[in-house]
């Protein structure tokens, strides 16, 4: 058996290429397989699709000798407490939906007409599969491809086979059953693209990107107010600008690979397989 050179970096980067390669395709035939046993599963579909990267990156990770450092970034808080900040986001840019429906000439209950006590549980129904997603999408294959790829080309990269996964949620009796396809690819690129800025920024803390991940699913309700279909349409358009400006004001500037891979806590080059 040859030992890799631990030596080369592009040994190294190969190695972490070839992880996030088998994290995307066990995530595809993971979801493929629930697709066709959706009948079966029924509202635990949504669990499988949300659960499944997460526990495919913990395996991985254990396979390659990182689940430490992986597990490590679910708990890592950012240096700047002002990070935290951030994630206000959610809230504002879902309580926007009302004013711009207003704006369009869309009927709405007010900024907090419709909301009602299970607006309330929400929050902890969502937590837990947020931090299976972001464990997978950042905390694993994010790190892996930032040594090849630039920070936005990462998230734009990562949005695809996320997005792919979230078309199963259209299959009939599932919450997306009957909704316009577009916006859910562009709500998922968008927090592609703000999750892997906020996961940089905080060098490589899936907690933080978990729970702005969290924060923005536990915001539906303040979209209540607004008809579904309005609402489904218009909070992507608001966070994909809020993605925009994340790209345009430099959140995504890296000035080399190598040192968007060491914000995120990149995979060092040789580490064990």
């Amino acid at each position: 058996m040859t030992k890799r050179n631990t030596a080369d970096p592009d040994a190294g980067t190969s190695h972490a290429l070839r992880e996030a390669g088998w994290f995307i395709g066990l995530s595809m035939l993971l979801a493929g397989g629930a697709a066709l046993a959706v009948g079966t599963l029924g509202a635990g579909f949504q669990f499988v699709l949300a659960l499944g990267p997460g526990v495919i990156a913990i395996v991985l990770a254990w396979r390659s000798r990182t689940l430490r450092r992986l597990l490590g970034s679910v708990v890592k808080r950012p240096a700047d407490a002002r990070w935290y900040l951030v994630l206000l986001l959610p809230v504002i840019g879902s309580l926007a939906v009302v004013p711009v429906a207003a704006f369009l000439g869309l009927p709405t209950a007010g900024l907090f007409g419709n909301l009602t006590a299970t607006a309330l549980i929400i929050p902890f129904v969502v937590l837990l599969p947020a931090i299976a997603e972001e464990i997978g999408w950042r905390g694993f294959i994010l790190t892996r491809v930032l040594p090849r790829i630039s920070p936005l080309a990462a998230g734009l990269l990562i949005a695809i086979p996320w997005s792919l996964m979230h078309l199963g949620l259209y299959l009939p009796g599932q919450p997306y059953d009957g909704s316009a396809v577009w916006p859910s690819i562009v709500t998922v690129t968008a927090l592609s693209v703000i999750g892997t800025w906020i996961f940089i920024r905080t060098d490589g803390s899936v907690l933080m990107t978990s729970l702005f991940h969290a924060g923005f699913n536990a915001a539906t309700p303040f979209t209540w107010s607004v008809d579904p279909d309005a609402a489904w349409a218009i909070r992507p358009v608001i966070f994909a600008l809020i993605a925009f400006a994340v790209v345009l004001f430099g959140g995504l500037r890296a000035s080399s690979r190598t040192d968007a891979a060491a914000h995120a806590g990149a995979i060092p080059v040789g580490s064990p397989s």
